[in-house]
């Protein structure tokens, strides 16, 4: 079985790059140890693939706004308000920009969400309850044919579409040395991060994505 990773954050030209994990480096192991096959794309400059060509499509983090009109968002927001039969997980960015694909708001928050917070998502076994954060922005409407999932104190944090679509406000996605990395690049401190908890959080993302997959095969 072979998925499709749409990464947003490749761009050389965004101020906060540097700081930015290498995604191509971070989700091949990941993969790999879940044993599934992901082909890695550059959505801010390489041509956006058939989906249907893939068993389902994952759509990373952005360091930028579902809001704004770089002509490669705008390209990826269309594409994703297309292939709307295609399962699908989005995580961070990817559930904002599908939110406001389909017409829901995504807005600034009063402040940044960074660190490792406790959750309930049901129905994902092995999921313990912690995920990690790092975004500023936030979903606000529940978007036309999904369900809230999971929300917190800050908000809606998952949502559920029909078709095995499941998007997530949190990074399921991160290994623990880029969640302390990215996690500095906004101003992060260690107690936001707490070993044992972010250990947690990394095992509850890859049961996510697990769960995710598994319901693809």
């Amino acid at each position: 079985m072979r998925v499709l990773y749409l990464s947003q954050i490749m761009s050389h030209d965004h101020p906060r790059r540097a700081a930015l994990p290498d995604e191509r480096k971070m989700i091949a192991p990941l993969f790999q140890e879940l044993e599934t096959q992901v082909h890695v794309v550059d959505a801010t400059c390489e041509p956006l693939p058939d989906p249907r060509e893939y068993a389902g499509v994952l759509v990373g983090g952005s360091a930028g706004s579902a809001n704004d009109t770089e002509p490669w968002r705008l390209r990826l927001r269309e594409w994703m308000g297309t292939w709307q039969q295609v399962p699908l997980l989005g995580i961070c960015g990817g559930h904002q920009l599908l939110a406001h694909a389909l017409g829901a708001r995504v807005q600034k928050m009063a402040r940044v969400q960074v660190g490792v917070h406790p959750l309930q998502l049901p129905d994902i076994p092995g999921f313990s309850g912690w995920v990690m954060h790092m975004h500023s922005e936030h979903v606000v409407d529940v978007p036309p044919g999904a369900t809230v999932w999971a929300e917190d104190v800050a908000g809606i944090q998952a949502l559920r579409f029909p078709g095995h679509r499941w998007t997530v406000q949190f990074h399921p996605e991160m290994p623990e040395e880029v969640a302390y990395s990215s996690g500095r690049s906004m101003g992060a401190t260690a107690e936001s991060w707490p070993q044992r908890e972010v250990r947690a959080a990394v095992s509850d993302g890859k049961a996510l994505i697990r769960t995710w997959l598994d319901g693809l095969r």
